[in-house]
C-alpha cells in the first residue's frame, strides 16, 4: 500500500501527548511541543494553518509532523527514525517552510530528504537544548534589583522587541506578538521612566526565548532574571523548562547554565532559502 498523510483529529492530540510522559529529557521536546498547541487550541480554536500529521493514520510510535504556518515540527518515540522519514517525505515544501527544534536523533531523517532533493538552504544553526527540571524552576529566585520591575509583555512591547531581534523577518511580528497572547512572555521595567530592559519569550514548541537586553543595561544580569521568571512561570505549570540557544552565543549559554540548566540534546533550526509564506489570512492580531 501506498505510503499517505493523515490528519490527527484535533481531539486525539491529548492522546499522541499521553505517549510523551512520563516527562523524561528524551520526551520532554516532544511534550513541551503539544503541551504548547494543544493549549493554543483550547484558548483559541480552531488556529488557521495549525495541523498534526501521522504516516498511514498510525501514530502508536509518537511519530508526528506538526506544521504551524510556515513552520514546522517534527518527533517520534520509536528507536528507528525510519517512519518518520517517510512522513517528512511527504509533506510539501514547495513554498519553503523552517524546520524548528530538530532533535540529534531526527536530523539525520530530515537532512538526507533536504540533501536528496537538493534543496538550498538559508541556514541550519545547531542549538544547545538545555533542560531544568520543574522542581527546581520553581523554587528560582526572582527578586529584582531596587527601582526595577517585571510584567508580561504587551503587544506594544513586543513590536520594541521585535525590532530588536537578531532574527526579524517579514511576518516576524506577528510571530512574536502571537507568542506574547498565547504563552508565557515576560519583560524587565525601569520604573522610573518604563524602559524595557529585557524580554523573554516561550516559544510555540515550549522552550524560553529570544531573551534580549537592551545594551545599556547589559552584564546586569537582567537577561538571567527575565529567564529565571519565564521559567518559574512555566515550573508553575507542572512541567520542566527548556531553553534553545545558538551553540556559538556564548552569552547566552551563560545564562542558562547559571542559572543550573543542563543541556540535554543538539537540535537544529533549519530553514530552505526560498520561504515563500502568502497565506496571511491568520494576521488578525487580538
Amino acid at each position: 500500500m501506498e505510503n499517505q498523510v493523515v490528519e490527527i483529529d484535533c481531539e486525539k492530540w491529548i492522546d499522541l501527548r499521553a505517549l510523551y510522559l512520563p516527562e523524561s529529557t528524551e520526551t520532554i521536546l516532544g511534550l513541551s511541543t503539544l503541551n504548547n498547541f494543544i493549549k493554543w487550541n483550547d484558548k483559541e480554536s480552531p488556529i488557521p494553518n495549525l495541523t498534526i500529521y501521522s504516516l498511514n493514520g498510525d501514530w502508536s510510535d509518537g511519530t508526528f509532523v506538526l506544521i504551524d504556518r510556515y513552520h514546522i515540527y517534527c518527533d517520534t518515540l520509536n528507536k528507528s527514525t525510519e517512519r518518520l522519514k517517510l512522513l517528512l517525505d511527504l509533506m510539501d515544501y514547495s513554498k519553503g517552510i523552517i524546520v524548528m527544534h530538530v532533535r540529534s536523533k531526527c536530523y539525520p531523517a530530515i537532512s538526507d530528504i533536504f540533501t536528496q532533493r537538493k534543496f538550498d538552504l538559508e541556514f541550519d544553526h545547531p542549538n544547545c537544548l538545555y533542560y531544568l527540571p520543574k522542581e527546581e524552576a520553581i523554587v528560582l529566585d526572582v527578586q529584582l534589583p531596587e527601582g526595577f520591575d517585571s510584567r508580561p509583555l504587551s503587544q506594544s512591547d513586543v513590536v520594541k522587541a521585535n525590532a530588536a531581534w537578531e532574527f526579524r523577518h517579514p511576518g516576524s511580528l506577528f510571530y512574536l506578538q502571537r507568542l506574547a497572547r498565547l504563552n508565557i512572555s515576560y519583560g524587565i521595567f525601569d520604573k522610573e521612566n518604563n524602559e524595557m530592559i529585557s524580554s523573554g519569550f516561550q516559544t510555540q514548541t515550549g522552550p524560553l526565548g529570544t531573551i534580549y537586553t537592551n545594551p545599556k543595561y547589559r552584564n546586569r544580569g537582567f537577561g538571567t532574571f527575565v529567564a529565571k521568571i519565564i521559567f518559574k512561570k512555566i515550573g508553575e505549570s507542572g512541567q520542566g523548562v527548556i531553553a534553545c540557544v545558538k551553540e556559538m552565543n556564548v552569552a547566552s549559554r551563560a545564562i542558562f547554565e547559571k542559572i543550573g540548566c543542563q543541556v540535554i540534546d543538539r537540535v537544529h533550526w533549519i530553514s530552505l532559502a526560498k520561504c515563500d509564506w502568502t497565506d496571511e489570512t491568520d494576521l488578525e492580531l487580538k
